[in-house]
């Protein structure tokens, strides 16, 4: 078994870094994907039912 937190990827760009993570769901054990623009929580593997906003 993986570390539970593992930052994948972090890049600059125009509007504000960009990081991929991945990390271990304590629930089911299964890895979780997501990416943040700066503190803005972006994607996560977790949820792929889409938002109505």
């Amino acid at each position: 078994m993986g570390p539970r937190f593992e930052e994948l990827d972090r890049s600059p760009t125009p509007i504000g870094e960009v990081s991929l993570r991945r990390r271990r769901d304590p629930a089911t054990g299964n890895d979780v994907f997501e990416a943040e623009l700066g503190d803005e929580h972006l994607m996560s593997s977790l949820f792929t039912v889409r938002s109505n906003r």
